[in-house]
């Protein structure tokens, strides 16, 4: 199903037509047609993200035996899920359910609520390990950030923490920090998001057209305030003390604090796996994080590669 996210209008002004979901778009003579495995192998995923199961469903149309290991209850409950849950992006779960029939109509064994070590690896002696783990929240080392009230949008968009009519400060201005500002907003919040970064990159990584649209919202909504060009000096109980551009320095008021400065690779057990098996894949944001579209992609690659 298309998502509505844009990316293929947003390739297509800059070079060519691409697709979030299907990867195959704008690249049919290589993509299109997926050849069987030569030599079948068994093949165990780590991770039940768009590119570990975009993987898993390549490689299991192609012959191979596929597992996939998900330390979850269920598939895709990573930032996959969490993509879906911020004002207006509701479609994005359609991926979520694309990827998680597919892999449910195809001969690809679900492994839920298992926690992958080096010792499960050595016992399945598998011949391929992809490794696609996600990503986490990004924790920046600000004072006081391990106050019981400083949360990451990872923890407010997944539900763990649900404030209404409280003030809350958003450290971060590009797509995470103001699409998690406007989802508080709604539940008549009063949010800052503070940047560091100038106005003009402010919902960066949003695709061009919805960002758009994301600004205006943000901009015309009377609950949220946007403070560009502003650092976090140190935060205490209630209140945050930034410094603006000047160096002039002040508190906000703050019940919540809520960290978007950007996401780090799962990728702890790459280190552990040497020798495991004979071919082991990084993919995705355990690679480095970054969209759907390219994680997507990745897991075509491999899953045609293997």
């Amino acid at each position: 199903h298309c998502c509505s996210c844009l990316h293929c209008i947003d390739t297509f002004f800059r070079s060519e037509v691409r697709c979030a979901v299907n990867a195959s778009c704008g690249r049919e003579r290589d993509f299109t047609e997926l050849k069987p495995a030569v030599i079948k192998k068994t093949v165990m995923v780590i991770g039940s993200g768009p590119a570990g199961m975009e993987a898993a469903r390549i490689a299991s149309l192609r012959g191979h035996r596929v597992s996939i290991y998900e330390k979850s209850a269920e598939l895709g409950m990573g930032n996959l899920f969490l993509s879906s849950i911020p004002p207006h992006k509701d479609k994005m779960a359609w991926v979520r359910d694309y990827l998680i029939t597919q892999i449910n109509k195809s001969s690809v064994a679900v492994h839920l609520n298992t926690e992958v070590d080096a010792a499960l690896v050595e016992k399945e002696k598998t011949d391929v390990i992809i490794l696609a783990a996600g990503a986490r929240a990004a924790i920046p080392a600000i004072p006081g950030v391990n106050n019981p009230k400083v949360v990451t949008a990872v923890d407010v968009l997944s539900g763990k923490i649900d404030p209404w009519g409280r003030n809350v400060v958003v450290i971060g201005g590009y797509s995470t920090g103001c699409e998690t500002a406007e989802f508080l907003a709604d539940r008549d919040n009063h949010v800052t998001i503070m940047s560091r970064s100038p106005a003009r990159d402010l919902g960066k990584g949003v695709i061009s057209t919805n960002r758009v649209e994301l600004l205006v919202r943000l901009r015309d909504n009377p609950r949220i305030t946007i403070l560009s060009e502003h650092d976090v000096k140190q935060i205490t109980t209630g209140e945050v003390i930034v410094v603006d551009k000047e160096g002039k320095e002040y508190s906000l008021p703050a019940d919540w604090v809520v960290i978007a400065r950007g996401l780090e690779p799962v990728n702890e057990m790459s280190g552990h796996l040497a020798g495991l098996a004979k071919e082991i894949y990084t993919i995705g944001d355990a690679l480095q994080p970054r969209d759907i579209a390219s994680a997507i992609y990745e897991g075509a690659v491999i899953g045609r590669k293997i």
